[in-house]
């Protein structure tokens, strides 16, 4: 198997998840638009758990258009790397924000905390591998560079 089948293949998987993220997070929106108050939905994690599968959901979609047409200069991987880098730090922040919520609300509430603990930690683990992605391309450039 080729590069490009491999990555053709990589890619319309990043997409065809991204669609069904899209479809999970579309009544949030359809609510967050249509309310009257739309900050009741950031009282407790849950909200901040949506925003960031909806942020998840674009940079799939992004990922998979990086890997159909890759980027060939190095100043455009310093910039790939710098974005990922930012999206990365954006994804680890939202579900951050979610478990100080948690322990907040429910911290004598064991089992309970466990589970949402649970939760928030798979939720944090893409933002993570895209945060050290982004590094490594930044660091990579600076090494073609020399």
């Amino acid at each position: 198997m080729e590069i490009n089948e491999r990555n053709t293949i990589i890619a319309l998987t990043s997409i065809i998840i991204g669609v069904v993220l899209s479809i999970y997070v579309i009544p949030f929106l359809i609510n967050l638009v249509l309310s009257e108050n739309p900050l009741v939905y950031f009282r407790t994690s849950i909200g901040y758990i949506h925003i960031d599968l909806i942020i998840l959901a674009m940079t799939l979609f992004l990922y998979a258009y990086f890997l159909i047409k890759p980027v060939k200069t190095i100043r455009g991987k310093k910039n790939l790397g710098l974005g990922a880098i930012i999206l990365g730090g954006i994804l680890i922040l939202f579900p951050a924000i979610a478990i100080g919520i948690d322990f907040i609300f429910y911290f004598t509430y064991y089992f309970i905390i466990f589970y949402f603990l649970i939760f928030d930690l798979l939720v944090l683990l893409p933002g993570v591998a895209l945060f050290v992605h982004g590094w490594y391309i930044k660091r990579s450039t600076v090494s073609e560079e020399r």
